[in-house]
């Protein structure tokens, strides 16, 4: 048995898988908004100051976890391969034209 509570291998599992969950929500997110955005009347500025936000949001999440965590665990592994997927995904902000 791990830990004294139910909860202490779900809350360890979630906190390994931070960084990849908060790339998913991202990606999500930015894709979405790019592909939804004008549905909903958002002009292309909106999208792009959205998703810049989303940006800078999911790079301070997965930062603080990469703060929080060991410098050899799985977490840490895991959480600076997001990093690096959310940069990518910044990349595209700055090559589409506006």
């Amino acid at each position: 048995m791990i830990g004294n509570s139910p909860h202490s291998f779900t809350s360890r599992l979630l906190f390994m898988l931070a960084g990849p969950l908060i790339w998913f929500a991202h990606f999500s997110f930015i894709y979405g908004a790019a592909g939804f955005g004008g549905a909903f009347g958002l002009d292309a500025a909106a999208i792009r100051d959205l998703s810049w936000g989303a940006t800078v949001t999911a790079l301070a999440a997965v930062a603080l976890v990469l703060w929080r965590t060991a410098h050899d665990s799985i977490t840490r592994g895991l959480a600076i391969l997001s990093f690096l997927a959310v940069t990518f995904e910044a990349l595209v902000l700055w090559m589409v034209p506006q």
